[in-house]
């Protein structure tokens, strides 16, 4: 499990969430993107699984990008929709349909989005 920025911004998990996980690591990261963290790739690995599940609040940007990435580095990824959140219902079912077809456009056109996840996406790519 993740946080981004646990100590300055995230602030501590619910309490729903550390009772039903107790012994669960959480990684602390600074980048959006959390396949971008060496200790969250590396505890991956270790693992050994080729299949991963995904969840994330915020689904145009913290499941959409790391989803995508780990896909791209060879991972079988299941989006857990129904345990995710966007910042708006346009927002997460935008992200749903980005993260089936990847970074691949539609056949008719552009791959549809929301103004915060472009802008992530944006920012992701400059960092």
């Amino acid at each position: 499990m993740t946080l981004c920025s646990f100590e300055t911004s995230s602030g501590p998990l619910t309490p729903e969430i550390t009772r039903t996980l107790p012994d669960t690591e959480i990684i602390d990261r600074l980048h959006i993107n959390a396949w971008r963290n060496g200790t969250l790739r590396a505890a991956v690995e270790a693992i050994g699984r080729r299949p991963l599940l995904m969840a994330g609040l915020w689904t145009e940007v913290r499941l959409t990008f790391p989803a995508l990435s780990a896909t791209q580095a060879g991972y079988e990824v299941f989006a857990v929709v129904d345990a995710s959140a966007g910042s708006s219902t346009a927002a997460h079912e935008a992200a749903i349909v980005r993260r089936c077809h990847g970074h691949r456009p539609r056949p008719h056109g552009r791959l549809g989005t929301g103004r915060q996840s472009c802008e992530c996406g944006i920012q992701q790519q400059g960092a």
